[in-house]
């Protein structure tokens, strides 16, 4: 039970590591991740292979990434985390010119670790509706 514990600590600490180098990687850290995530890693959700290719596109249309740890539990091999990201709309986006607004992506996600690494994204849930309110694209909940 001790060293059940002591695992889940520890996939819980990768965890908070990788969004830590997320940032590092979105500020121009080609390398930051290497260590945290495998080589081999699958997002389920978007079926990318790699974790550049889930990430990319995020890089690409928002800057000034920050990654908000809100909670974190950790079962076997899995970690799941729901975190915010605050970014600034600042490129194209589903139709919409570039707002400059800072907003924030709230999600929940499972991923899977072995052997100290990040292997998979398994599920991912996104408040899309609350991102697109706050670019003004759909009218906010009263």
């Amino acid at each position: 039970r001790q060293e059940q514990m002591s695992s889940h600590q520890e996939n819980k600490a990768l965890v908070c590591r990788f969004f830590t180098a997320l940032e590092d990687y979105c500020r121009g850290n080609e390398t930051a991740l290497e260590e945290i995530v495998a080589s081999s890693f699958r997002d389920s959700v978007l079926g990318t292979q790699g974790i550049k290719a889930t990430i990319d596109p995020v890089k690409e249309l928002f800057t000034d990434l920050r990654c908000l740890i809100n909670d974190l539990l950790a079962e076997e091999e899995r970690v799941i985390v729901h975190f915010t990201f605050e970014f600034t709309h600042t490129k194209p986006f589903m139709g919409m010119e570039p707002t400059h607004k800072r907003v924030q992506y709230v999600n929940v996600t499972a991923l899977r670790i072995v052997q100290g690494q990040i292997v998979e994204r398994i599920w991912n849930v996104a408040n899309s509706t609350h991102l697109l309110q706050q670019l003004g694209s759909l009218p906010s909940g009263q």
